[in-house]
């Protein structure tokens, strides 16, 4: 297993590389071609559940904390 932290190749790239790159990505969630299905989303008062929940079995999305209160 190899192990990288994006961080390292981000500020290894030449500026214009990682300014292409991060163009491309944006694009790609602007057009929703990329997304991350979010299984719940917790307000941060709530962050003990949102931490169960995330140890859940069976989870299948991200466990979302909101900073804003609820409206």
């Amino acid at each position: 297993m190899t192990l990288f932290q994006l961080r390292d190749h981000v500020h290894a790239m030449p500026k214009e590389a990682f300014h292409n790159a991060m163009s491309e990505c944006f694009s790609e969630i602007r057009t929703g071609r990329a997304s991350s299905l979010i299984e719940a989303s917790y307000p941060l008062g709530a962050f003990r559940a949102a931490l169960a929940h995330k140890r859940s079995s069976g989870r299948r999305g991200k466990i979302i904390l909101r900073m804003q209160p609820d409206t």
